[in-house]
This record gives C-alpha cells, sequence and structure tokens, in this order.
C-alpha cells in the first residue's frame, strides 16, 4: 500500500504545482482557494514539472469574451509553447488588432503548428495568414470560417503550407482564382468547406476535381454551380465519402446521378430535392 500511497501525493502535488503555475500567469478564471500552496514538493515532481510550458501541444479558447485577455495569453503561448500544434480560439469576439498580433506572434513562436482554427473572430487576417504561411510550412488544418479573407491571404496560405488537408473557409468571399491556386498548390487536401462562399462558380470546383483527388469530404452548398462542376468532381475524386450540395438550386439528378456512379467510397449525400427541403442519404459499404 505504501507505495500507492506515495504515487497518489506525488501525482496531487503535480496537479497542484501546474495549477499554482497557471494562476501565476493569469490562466485561472478564479484564484486558488485561500491561496493554498503546498510546502514541500519532492526532487523527482519538481524535475517532472520542469518546462512544462516547453511539452504543451494542444491548447483551446472556449467562447472567451474580449480579445485583450485573449491576446496576452497568446503573447506567453508564443514564447514559452514551441511545441504546440493544435490551437483553438472559439468565437472570442476581438474588439481590434491585438487578437491578430497575438497570432502572428504564436505562428513566429509555434512554427510546428499544424492545427489552426480561429473561425468567427474578426481578426486582421491579410497580414496574419501571410504571418501563418511564412512560419508554418508543416499546418495540415485551417479554419477560417466567416472570417472576411481576401485572396491574397489565401494565396499565401497555399503557396506557404503545401501539406494543407483541411481547409474551411464558409460564409467567405473568396475568387474563383483563389480556390483555383489552393487546388494547385496543395494537393494532398481532404477537406474542403466552401458553404455559402457565393463568389466561386464551375471553375473553382473543377479546379478542385482536377487537382485533389484525394479530397474525402466537399462542401458547396448554396453555392450557384451547375451540373458540370459535380460532374468534375466524380470524375476527379473518386475518394469521396461525404458531399454536401444543399441550396446549390441549379443542380439536377444528373449531378447527383454522376456522383453515385463515379464516387464509390461515398457514405453521406446531402442535398435539396427540387427547391425543397435539404434531404440526407447515408450509404453503406
Amino acid at each position: 500500500m505504501a507505495p500507492l500511497a506515495t504515487h497518489n501525493v506525488s501525482h496531487s502535488a503535480q496537479q497542484l504545482e501546474v495549477l499554482q503555475c497557471l494562476d501565476r500567469e493569469g490562466w485561472l478564471v478564479t484564484p486558488l482557494l485561500n491561496g493554498c500552496r503546498i510546502a514541500v514538493l519532492s526532487r523527482a515532481c519538481k524535475q517532472a514539472l520542469e518546462g512544462w510550458p516547453s511539452r504543451l501541444q494542444c491548447l483551446e479558447f472556449l467562447r472567451i469574451y474580449g480579445d485583450l485577455e485573449v491576446a496576452r495569453k497568446l503573447q506567453w503561448v508564443a514564447q514559452h509553447c514551441p511545441q504546440l500544434r493544435y490551437l483553438v480560439l472559439d468565437y472570442c469576439y476581438p474588439s481590434g488588432g491585438n487578437l491578430s498580433e497575438a497570432i502572428q506572434a504564436v505562428a513566429g513562436g509555434c512554427s510546428r503548428l499544424r492545427h489552426l482554427d480561429f473561425g468567427g473572430n474578426f481578426a486582421t487576417l491579410e497580414a496574419t495568414l501571410q504571418a501563418v504561411a511564412q512560419a508554418c510550412p508543416e499546418l495540415e488544418c485551417l479554419c477560417v470560417a466567416y472570417c472576411d479573407v481576401t485572396d491574397a491571404a489565401l494565396w499565401a496560405v497555399a503557396q506557404g503550407c503545401p501539406q494543407l488537408k483541411e481547409l474551411d473557409l464558409s460564409l467567405n468571399w473568396v475568387s474563383n482564382a483563389a480556390i483555383q491556386g489552393v487546388a494547385q498548390a496543395c494537393p494532398q487536401l481532404k477537406k474542403l468547406n466552401v458553404t455559402y462562399c457565393t463568389n466561386l462558380r464551375d471553375e473553382a470546383i473543377d479546379a478542385v476535381a482536377r487537382g485533389c483527388p484525394q479530397l474525402e469530404y466537399l462542401q458547396v452548398g448554396g453555392l450557384r454551380i451547375t451540373d458540370a462542376a459535380i460532374h468534375a468532381v466524380a470524375q476527379g475524386c473518386p475518394q469521396l465519402k461525404q458531399l454536401d450540395i444543399t441550396q446549390c438550386a441549379m443542380l439536377t439528378e444528373s449531378a447527383i446521378v454522376s456522383i453515385a456512379r463515379g464516387c464509390t467510397h461515398l457514405e453521406w449525400l446531402e442535398h435539396t430535392i427540387c427547391g425543397g427541403p435539404a434531404a440526407s442519404i447515408q450509404y453503406y459499404q
């Protein structure tokens, strides 16, 4: 029993020390109860905890209001967490440029970043995405939904992040040329969401079909595309598993037939029937 008790004490001491460190850096929403501190830590515990920020790989900010506090914490992350791989900012409601500068700092300090999601945050993306593209060549997943992404910013990402596999651009005003650039520069793309990117037409989707043969998930809901675009997807993306074509009013049954014939791995198809409500069809292999 003695070794087990020692292990439990050691584990509790580890947790408390991590909380104390977070508290000192302002990461905790409420202070530790009565300022409680452990009197003595074993040498093993101290060695185990030494430098823990440098090992941090995953971080999520969920529903935080006000960008000043978030920006301050991100600046700390940029300085202390070089191993960060996964960062999510879930609606931080920014009011200025602080968040953009902080994300740029994270890109510079965490060059091994692979997953970046700050969809819905109205950051200044021109310089932000250019900084990410220059500093994070290993980036594989980027979500910038509803962020007012510019063509120049998207071009920078396409050129700087050739390993990109997932891209969420939904609710942005990107052009056909920008998507064509992504399709040419990122052939490993597997997931693309351009829902309600209403500037896009057939040529954008056709470029994706020709340039991204590994595509598995495609969301093009709300676009004014024709059957020709979906025919191209059916021919160029045989690995497709999920397709969302809801609110694509110009599509006919011919598009669905071509997908059924060309994409034999299809598992999920969501579409609108004759201008009516959306329907989802799940296929079992």
